[in-house]
């Protein structure tokens, strides 16, 4: 059960690790975009708000999952 969770544990970080780097690719891209386009109104921050949403909870919950998969391969082994 361990070595389960340890992979659960490394999985999960990877995925997250890969949600952080798309999101990043993203905001370059949509600032890229934004300089392009003087007629835009409103801040940049704004226009990232529902991307934020979109890529923030998933990287919350994958953080939380690879500690509670992490604790729980220390805590199995004892």
């Amino acid at each position: 059960m361990r070595n389960k969770l340890r992979t659960a544990s490394a999985i999960s970080l990877n995925l997250t690790v890969l949600i952080i780097a798309a999101w990043v690719v993203q905001t370059l891209i949509a600032y890229q975009t934004y300089i392009k386009h003087p007629e835009y109104s409103a801040p940049f921050w704004a226009y990232q708000i529902p991307i934020f949403t979109a890529y923030g909870i998933p990287v919350i919950v994958g953080l939380i999952l690879t500690v509670l998969f992490k604790t729980k391969a220390i805590s199995s082994r004892r």
